[in-house]
């Protein structure tokens, strides 16, 4: 009884004085510029002319726009544009701790909610991106994580609906696009009826339907402002990864050079991470291969193997692509943290990616205003933490289904 309690109690004191200390915090002084631009804009002009805004382009999906147009309804003073932009954190962190609460549930509870929220915002790794920066990551790993839980459960069109806020939120969930598939298909083969394949893919079509309806006389405007495909076109612009590994004098180098057997860095990263992809997946392969020659078969995926899975193409889409910013591999800390609550082996991985992407994170933006020049903020030094991560959680992969054969 007393924890249930705490569960509601110490969240709520962490929030408000959160709600307290925020006026006193900062963030990215470029993106906090963008986020009071884009929301007085939305509010004034109206959600549909999100996009047509010449004097700071918008490129952010429209679920974030959204979330800047109901703020400055609500927030905006009479006569004034400003607003104090900074509370937006609050609604990304709340996002993140609703993803908590799906991982208290999938890990059967192991440790009470309000200690993973205490933990989860005292660790660095996790809360840097939302409450140090003010970015919106946070919110696309939450989405993106309920999804997966709702799929894992078979209820395909709660899944469904989530995967499509994340991919509204940030174009980068795609590539978890074949997990999502996988559990629709597995659901497909399982039920065999019509219902089973109409009802996620309507639900999904009706959601984004929704979504757009503001932006469809201007769809044209939407997807050109979103088409922010090469518009670094950088080996890395502050990811520490792979590159940063073969290619230490990576700074500034154009990912269009030749970089081994005629392929360009772009297109070497793209095959690299496409076929780490498949490697990674291929058990569901598998496991849809039974389920296609029967709807009853045994063979299923366990959730350790789900989160594995998902943590790996996270981390993987980051380590291995170019172009990539150091924010992008944060969806992997909710399924580490979901990992490391269930089982203390994986504490490991959990604490060095923490220490790896905060790192990365304080030496591209500085905000903490650390000093830069030890060994914990070297480039090489980080990218060789997230490669250890990636070789231990995949071995971790391999090791879980070498036991199931054992068995």
């Amino acid at each position: 009884m007393l924890s249930r309690y705490l569960n509601i109690a110490v969240p709520a004191i962490i929030f408000i004085a959160i709600i307290f200390i925020l006026p006193y915090t900062s963030g990215f002084d470029y993106d906090l510029m963008c986020w009071q631009v884009w929301g007085a804009h939305n509010y004034s002009q109206g959600i549909s002319n999100t996009y047509n805004d010449p004097a700071v382009p918008n490129g952010y999906m429209p679920i974030y726009n959204y979330l800047l147009y109901v703020y400055f309804a609500i927030a905006r003073q009479p006569g004034t544009q400003y607003v104090i932009i900074l509370y937006m954190k609050l609604a990304i962190m709340a996002t993140e701790w609703l993803a908590l609460w799906y991982v208290y549930k999938w890990t059967d509870k192991k440790i009470p909610f309000y200690w993973l929220v205490l933990i989860s915002t005292l660790n660095l790794g996790f809360s840097y991106n939302t409450l140090i920066w003010a970015q919106i990551d946070g919110m696309v790993a939450a989405f993106l994580f309920i999804s997966i839980y709702y799929g894992h459960h078979r209820k395909l069109v709660p899944s469904a609906l989530f995967f499509i806020l994340a991919l509204n939120t940030k174009m980068q969930a795609i590539v978890f696009l074949p997990i999502w598939g996988f559990f629709f298909l597995q659901y497909v083969f399982e039920r065999r009826d019509i219902k089973s394949f109409a009802m996620p893919l309507a639900a999904m079509a009706v959601a984004q339907l929704i979504i757009l309806i503001p932006f469809l006389g201007r769809l044209s405007q939407l997807l050109t402002a979103l088409d922010a495909v090469d518009t670094f076109q950088y080996i890395s612009v502050m990811a520490f990864n792979y590159w940063h590994i073969v290619i230490p004098d990576v700074w500034n180098l154009s990912d269009r050079g030749v970089y081994v057997a005629g392929l360009t860095y772009k297109q070497f990263g793209l095959l690299a991470f496409f076929t780490f992809s498949l490697l990674v997946l291929f058990p569901m392969l598998r496991v849809l291969f039974f389920k296609i020659r029967s709807r009853h078969s045994k063979v299923e995926l366990d959730k350790v193997q789900i989160w594995l899975m998902c943590a790996l193409v996270a981390l993987g889409f980051f380590f291995f692509n170019t172009q990539m910013h150091e924010r992008y591999s944060h969806p992997t800390i909710i399924f580490l943290t979901a990992l490391a609550v269930y089982h203390w082996y994986y504490l490991i991985p959990y604490i060095v990616f923490s220490l790896a992407y905060f790192a990365n994170m304080e030496r591209a933006s500085n905000l903490l205003g650390l000093p830069l020049h030890t060994a914990l903020f070297d480039h090489v030094y980080i990218a060789y933490e997230f490669l250890f991560v990636l070789v231990f959680l995949l071995i971790s992969l391999w090791l879980s289904f070498r036991q199931k054969q054992l068995q």
